[in-house]
């Protein structure tokens, strides 16, 4: 769980940044998951109206997929299709890009003005199998709405991986790991990544975590697998 601090327009320190942990740890892990929009930042706001960051994005995927080897990397980052933006998890392995998520359900509330920026992804789930586990990914608001974590569970994911850009609140982890347990009890480990670090007046508090299939943190008595790694 790479729980990094990345900073928002700086495409080529971010990109550089993923690239090293994955040179470092990838061949300890099977899977290694950054936060949401990693690669820019979060919130990146009008910078997404810029067609030149998305050439710079592009550039910098191309780098960290040819740096992956025999570990499966999650990668947050905008996409730009057929002049839709979306908030969108890129999954390489072995040099390759496997699959390319996008957000479903985008916050306006708040601090957050995500439907000024992004498009919608559609109601598709993301599923992949890794040493024989499904596991199903989604993005940060996916979790607190009807749809995207019932569509995973419907198609048989066993894990769930959530990548985040979670502002800390008075209160927020509580929520969080309340709404986690109650997800996992349906019958999925959890996997979620937060972002840490901060942004203007906007603080992410990490956080990260882990659950198995009955809400408990990882590892429990329940689970004695090894529990995962973080790097922040």
């Amino acid at each position: 769980m790479a729980q990094i601090n990345p900073t928002v327009g700086a495409i080529a320190d971010n990109a550089e940044k993923i690239i090293d942990i994955i040179q470092k740890h990838s061949s300890n892990h099977d899977l290694i998951v950054f936060p949401e929009l990693a690669l820019t930042g979060y919130p990146p706001e009008d910078l997404l109206f810029r067609a030149e960051l998305f050439l710079q994005i592009d550039k910098a995927l191309k780098a960290i997929q040819s740096n992956t080897r025999n570990c499966h990397i999650i990668v947050g980052h905008p996409t730009l299709e057929k002049d839709q933006r979306y908030n969108s998890a890129s999954i390489f392995f072995n040099s390759k890009r496997l699959a390319l998520y996008h957000k479903q359900h985008l916050p306006n509330y708040g601090v957050f003005d995500e439907q000024r920026y992004f498009n919608r992804g559609e109601t598709n789930p993301c599923l992949l199998t890794i040493k024989n586990y499904q596991l199903g990914f989604c993005i940060c608001e996916d979790i607190w709405q009807p749809g995207p974590v019932d569509q995973l569970i419907k198609q048989g994911a066993e894990i769930m991986v959530c990548i985040n850009a979670s502002p800390f609140e008075e209160d927020k982890y509580a929520l969080r790991e309340s709404l986690l347990q109650e997800w996992a009890r349906r019958g999925l480990s959890i996997i979620y990544v937060n972002q840490v670090g901060g942004q203007d007046e906007l603080v992410f508090d990490g956080q990260s975590l882990a659950l198995d299939k009955l809400g408990n943190d990882w590892p429990s008595k329940t689970n004695s697998s090894c529990p995962p790694t973080w790097l922040t």
